[in-house]
């Protein structure tokens, strides 16, 4: 029985009625059926993998008589952690979408996609347009009633697995880096080398010199585009042998400290799946002289300063804007790059990058030159026939995006090359798959244009005649059309069209550019240029007399010695080890233990909110596939630090379910992610056993049952690791800070009012708060107390601070004490004591306080805040005289009473 009639067999034991009716697995009905096949990477193995899953839907659905094969869409090469990036199957979806497909046959839940939240959205999607997809080796078909959350962990199991690479993949970097062995890359001005047996880096003498003179360029105030200019001019090609450099590469080598002989890892890190990278400004660790240096260090901190010095002023974050028609499709004879559009407020420039720099001859063309450009090649192609009305342009566009049956194309190809690769040589062979690329590079263009060709068929639609195409047709209009166009000049340029064919305006440059460099090309040419900052070795030819601090941090890997909570870690689970391994043992029942799961990850960060999703699903499956547990639920915390038990709805609804008696164990990853504090974690536990239904915790990973006479004691040893640990973390953060604090560096996300700080953290007025700011200061130095200015702001319904209509006194205080608002910093007013919960005091002496003067741009003059000040002080003591005036004169009645009664002397007892 293959593994579609045990489908067949299941879903009928599952429901038979109803899936007879409905499921096409069973159902006599004639259903339109599609394959998804997918890999993740083009070598060879996985090659075979691809045919053969293709070979075997072919003939499955074949050889059923009510299944009409609709086609085999396919994936190659492509990573299943994003489903929008699955070309093959966005199209299979879209045509599901049109009615050409009513059911979709797939291996398995990771081979459709690796991505839970994607799988599950398709999914749902598909159902609503009455497509069912059939996961082969999980034997669930979503065309009929089936179990979600079935399918839910599946899902989640599948992106668990890829985590779990992803995982295992940066453990075993990190295990290079403490033992100080980097991971290096290719670099401009080295070469990749192996020296006893260890990948390392070597000077490129050429590059090298380029390198060098890039730094001396900028340290003698170039612009980076003037040093862009220099090297094309020079013709120093790039490392790819390119003729154009870019100004984010210039930028970047500006700012690699390799170049200093210094590997610098964790920099930043990379979501596996958005691939959003985030910059990891607390987390670098720098591995010295792993390799030799181009620059000194003097110089890569010189230039470092000056990036600072040169980026005192905010840049505005542009907002997204939809990509232009014409964005990937207009290039340059000229230089064979591609014609970009820069966007103007008097309206768009169209440029090469290499006209850009000064070494092109290409042509500028403004928007409306290029929509004249299309519309008369548009005339000489489809409108010196009389004959061509709406109608036609119309039926053109329609049949194109019906008649997209590519992958029956992909599959003959395919076919092709499995035989070309035991009958062709290696020639042949590789003609072969430059034509496959073409094609498939042939099938992205015109899917890109597919929306286009919907919105100008609708355009089409609302015009009458000719005329009023002419007069409104747009460059988003011609695009349906337009697949390419190569331009010499405004009257010189071929346009290639839908179907395969150009049309030629002009005499356009006829020579073929080749944009893959020669072996010859990539060699550096010699470069004469005089340095006059640095010299040959990379270093300044003038020492400087300041000793400043690097601007690499200086967070040395040599030699990692384990620490005391390391070792007594090691020591304790050598010796639990083989105990405890199955923890439903310790409970003697015959019974099913109703059994829930606690999960907790301390930020809202994607890398976070997927262990999180990783550590629900892990335990969803691990107590459904136990027969010895009966499902209790999963209680997660996101974005919940362990210090506290404050703000842990979950883990106190938890709680709150074990009070009722509904739950008999607990399972959770380990110590830590239950609470970080030793305190909370005994009482939790202790509270638990103590019930009239006692509930059991199972920590995993220090496999500890509470159950268990020594729990408390075990607990006791790592809960007290994990709480000096969370700990040391924070005293390591606090020292970082105080540490810049000591530079005169500043960082702070959370703003005072009256400002707003960048990504940069550079500080800047709000003018609607600094309004009110200095009215607050001009009020007082009128004379208006400061409880008459908060009920004056409240009864102006003007927000304060945490955004309420009412103002305090203190409030007011606060900003009029604030040195913040003459342009300066006080810093570490309060420290934050760490014993497990966080608490901040008033620093008073505990730790040294910094002042930072001129730090920002203050919103009240220092004259006149010193000048508030001197009101506040005289208003304070004034309010002390009046406090201490009736005491004092109880106290002279008392004396002088007691005085009375005892000769006067009332000293003498």
């Amino acid at each position: 029985m293959d593994e579609i009639q045990k489908g067949m067999w299941v879903r009928t034991l599952w429901d038979p009625v109803k899936a007879r009716e409905e499921s096409p697995l069973i159902g006599n009905h004639e259903v339109k059926v599609a394959a998804y096949c997918r890999v993740s990477t083009d070598i060879e193995k996985q090659l075979h993998s691809l045919e053969n899953q293709v070979q075997h839907y072919t003939h499955l659905i074949r050889s059923k008589p009510n299944w009409k094969f609709v086609g085999v869409y396919f994936d190659n090469g492509t990573s299943g952690r994003n489903a929008t990036k699955q070309k093959g199957l966005q199209r299979l979806i879209r045509h599901c979408h049109e009615g050409r497909v009513d059911f979709i046959l797939t291996k398995n839940v990771s081979r459709f996609t690796r991505n839970a939240e994607h799988l599950i959205k398709i999914v749902e999607e598909l159902k609503a347009k009455g497509v069912g997809v059939y996961f082969e080796e999980q034997k669930v078909d979503t065309s009929v009633e089936y179990n979600q959350f079935l399918l839910s962990t599946y899902a989640a199991l599948a992106q668990e697995e890829i985590e779990t690479i992803s995982a295992s993949t940066k453990w075993g970097y990190e295990k290079s880096l403490q033992k100080g062995k980097p991971k290096f890359v290719a670099t401009y001005g080295y070469r990749k080398v192996t020296k006893d047996g260890q990948p390392t880096l070597e000077i490129n003498e050429e590059q090298a010199r380029v390198v060098r003179l890039i730094y001396d360029w900028f340290l003698q105030d170039w612009s980076i585009p003037d040093i862009k200019r220099e090297l094309i001019r020079k013709e120093i090609p790039t490392m790819k042998g390119g003729k154009v450099w870019g100004t984010k590469n210039i930028k970047y080598m500006l700012q690699n400290p390799t170049y200093t002989g210094n590997k610098v890892a964790r920099l930043h890190s990379t979501d596996l799946f958005t691939k959003q990278k985030t910059i990891n400004k607390d987390d670098p660790i720098t591995i010295e002289n792993t390799h030799p240096a181009i620059i000194s260090i003097d110089v890569f901190d010189r230039a470092q300063e000056k990036f600072s010095l040169d980026n005192k002023s905010p840049r505005k974050r542009s907002t997204p804007t939809e990509p232009h028609a014409f964005q990937k499709q207009v290039i340059c004879q000229h230089c064979g790059k591609l014609i970009r559009v820069h966007k103007r407020k008097s309206g768009n420039i169209w440029r090469c990058n290499a006209r850009n720099a000064g070494v092109c001859e290409g042509p500028e063309l403004q928007e409306h030159q290029i929509r004249n450009m299309m519309l008369e090649a548009f005339e000489k192609k489809f409108l010196e026939d009389e004959n061509v009305q709406i109608g036609t342009l119309k039926k053109i566009l329609t049949v194109a995006n019906q008649q997209d049956h590519f992958e029956f194309h992909r599959l003959k190809w395919l076919t092709e090359m499995e035989m070309a690769r035991t009958t062709d040589t290696d020639e042949e062979l590789k003609e072969k798959e430059e034509a496959y690329r073409a094609f498939e590079e042939h099938i992205e263009s015109v899917e890109e244009g597919r929306l286009y060709r919907t919105s100008t068929i609708q355009w089409l639609d609302s015009i009458q005649n000719m005329e009023t195409f002419y007069e409104q047709a747009t460059l988003e209009h011609f695009r349906a059309w337009v697949l390419s166009a190569s331009v010499t000049t405004e009257q010189d340029y071929e346009v290639k069209w839908l179907d395969g064919t150009v049309t030629t305006i002009g005499s356009p440059l006829l020579k073929d550019i080749d944009s893959s460099p020669t072996e010859e090309s990539q060699t550096t040419k010699e470069v004469t240029s005089e340095l006059k900052i640095l010299n040959d070795k990379g270093d300044l030819m003038i020492k400087e007399k300041e000793n400043k601090k690097s601007s690499i941090p200086k967070r040395e890997v040599q030699k990692i010695e384990p620490n005391n909570s390391k070792a007594i870690l090691q020591t304790i689970e050598a010796s639990m080890e083989g105990v405890n391994k199955q923890p439903s043992s310790h409970l003697n029942t015959k019974t099913a233990l109703r059994t829930a799961a606690y999960c907790r990850v301390s930020t809202d960060r994607l890398e976070q909110q997927s262990s999180l999703k990783t550590q629900v699903a892990y335990y969803t499956y691990l107590i459904l596939k136990n027969q010895n547990y009966q499902f209790a639920g999963i209680y997660a915390d996101e974005g919940i630090s362990g210090r506290s038990m404050k703000n842990r709805d979950e883990l106190n609804r938890l709680i709150r379910e074990c009070e009722r008696g509904r739950i008999d164990v607990i399972l959770v990853k380990s110590v830590s992610r239950l609470s970080r504090d030793i305190q909370d974690t005994l009482e939790i536990t202790r509270y638990l056993r103590q019930l009239p239904n006692p509930t059991y915790i199972y920590f995993e990973r220090e496999n500890i049952w509470t159950s268990d006479p020594q729990a408390d004691l075990m607990l006791s040893i790592f809960g007290s690791i994990a709480q000096e640990e969370s700990i040391g973390m924070g005293r390591s953060m606090a020292w970082g800070i105080r540490s810049m604090a000591k530079r005169g560096i500043f960082h702070r996300k959370r703003p005072n009012y009256g400002y707003t700080i960048d990504d940069n953290y550079r500080w800047h007025i709000v003018k609607e708060e600094a309004s009110v700011v200095r009215r607050i200061f001009r009020e007082v130095r009128k004379g208006v107390t400061v409880a008459q200015i908060a009920v004056d702001l409240s009864e102006k319904k003007i927000p304060s601070p945490t955004g309420n209509l009412t103002w305090g006194a203190r409030t007011v205080t606060n900003i009029l004490r604030n040195v913040v608002y003459k342009g300066d910093i006080l810093f570490q007013q309060t420290i934050a004591v760490q014993n497990g919960r966080k608490k901040n005091i008033p620093n008073e002496g505990q730790e040294p306080q910094y002042y930072i003067e001129e730090h920002h741009e203050p919103i009240i003059p220092k004259k006149k805040w010193d000048e508030v000040q001197k009101i506040l002080d005289e208003r304070a003591e004034e309010v002390k005289k009046k406090r201490s005036a009736p005491l004092l004169l109880l106290i002279t009645l008392f004396v002088g009473s007691f005085g009375t009664d005892n000769g006067g002397d009332f000293f003498n007892f």
